[in-house]
């Protein structure tokens, strides 16, 4: 998919669809049906975390894309959504079914 195709078709639904809450999110990942990817810097992440995230930083994503699973809800995560945001749209242009939550 080119950013292009992506703006084109983005909607209401597509904006809704970006956000999930967090009971859904516990749901999806008690039912392994979805993984939780902490965008944020390594020095970040060890600082603090939640127990069942994966911390792939940001600037690493391009490289560690063979660590995700397609068949499953990707969850991009940050405290500022920031970096949460960046990733959920690479991940998109790259074919994955995506989410993000704020931590």
């Amino acid at each position: 998919m080119t950013f292009d195709h992506y703006l084109e078709h983005f909607t209401y639904t597509s904006r809704k669809e970006m956000k999930i809450s967090t009971p859904r999110m516990l749901d999806l990942i008690t039912k392994n049906q979805a993984v939780v990817i902490d965008i944020r810097f390594r020095e970040e992440y060890a600082a603090w975390h939640l127990g069942f995230t994966r911390n792939i930083p940001l600037n690493e994503l391009p490289h560690r894309l063979d660590e995700l699973p397609k068949d499953k809800l990707i969850i991009t995560a940050c405290p500022h959504n920031d970096r949460a945001n960046i990733a959920r749209m690479f991940l998109a242009l790259k074919g994955y079914n995506l989410s993000l939550i704020h931590i």
